[in-house]
């Protein structure tokens, strides 16, 4: 057997916290949620006594031999399907046992993020958000979500802040939804805002569209957490931020491709595409052609 480690000391830096038994692929950190994709090449066990911030892993890899994992009072022993999720609450005692390597994806969530997430969506008081543990569980939607971060992380955020925000945002608020000792309050609906918010919305987008736009950044801009800023936004455009400012960047990518001399590199980063390859991948997407097909008619 080999020998047993601690992990989890530091919900800032997990790679570090993991090692030998994972190597992070990729990290990103927005705010006070940490994602990370993590190689496991070594099978092994761990014994966590206490940590500092929830923790929550998803299994992108099928594994066909037994794994053991005791979260709380939950127990699972068997093959870890993949998609399937584990959720550690902070200070819930953790045991897990493994004998193959997985790809695995690692979320560490500090408690006050999911607080202000519970505050800005008014669907479960701040101050009794308590996480259920979970040892293994299949959910549709959390694998979607795990297999989008996966994504994002493997193509070096493409999608850039804005729709990595949306993500998290996303995951928060289905684990306030379905994984919360405290059944979640019911939506109220949102009033109609004026139409001057409309058009600040907008105008922020277009004046910064060379940038990578934040979506704390146009909710604050508005006055708006960012929760109700995206429902709000979504509710009165008929589509997400993130979708409408790809629009928007597409359709200024075709207003520079009139001028010849522009190399596509430069369209790209004028436009707010992080790379000429993003700018083509997007662009194809909206038009079904690529820049160069369009330039040429």
């Amino acid at each position: 057997m080999q020998r047993q480690r601690d992990i989890y000391r530091s919900p800032i830096h997990p790679r570090n916290i993991y090692e030998p038994h994972s190597v992070a692929k990729r990290t990103s950190q927005h705010g006070l949620v940490m994602s990370e994709l993590l190689l496991a090449p070594h099978t092994g066990i761990i014994d966590v006594s206490s940590y500092t911030a929830h923790a929550l892993m998803i299994t992108l890899s099928d594994t066909s031999v037994r794994q053991v994992n005791h979260v709380g009072d939950q127990v699972f022993e068997g093959a870890f399907p993949g998609g399937a999720f584990a959720c550690t609450p902070i200070k819930t005692p953790l045991y897990a046992s493994w004998e193959s390597a997985d790809d695995d994806l690692l979320f560490v969530i500090q408690p006050e993020w999911l607080e202000k997430l519970a505050t800005e969506t008014g669907q479960v008081n701040p101050d009794r958000i308590e996480l259920l543990p979970v040892a293994m569980k299949q959910d549709p939607q959390m694998e979607t979500l795990g297999r989008l971060f996966q994504q994002e992380l493997l193509n070096d955020s493409l999608g850039g802040s804005l729709y990595y925000e949306s993500l998290i945002n996303l995951l928060g608020i289905h684990l306030l939804r379905h994984y919360c000792a405290f059944e979640a309050k019911p939506l109220n609906e949102l009033n109609g805002l004026q139409g001057q918010k409309r058009q600040q919305a907008i105008a922020y987008i277009h004046d910064h569209l060379g940038q990578d736009i934040s979506l704390n950044a146009i909710a604050t801009y508005l006055e708006m957490s960012q929760y109700h800023f995206c429902r709000w936004f979504k509710q009165v455009m008929g589509i997400p931020p993130y979708e409408y400012v790809i629009q928007q960047r597409v359709g200024c990518a075709k207003r520079l491709l009139k001028d010849k001399n522009l190399a596509l590199a430069d369209i790209a980063l004028q436009c707010g595409f992080n790379s000429q390859s993003h700018l083509i991948r997007h662009f194809k997407k909206q038009t079904g052609l690529t820049p160069k097909q369009y330039r040429d008619l």
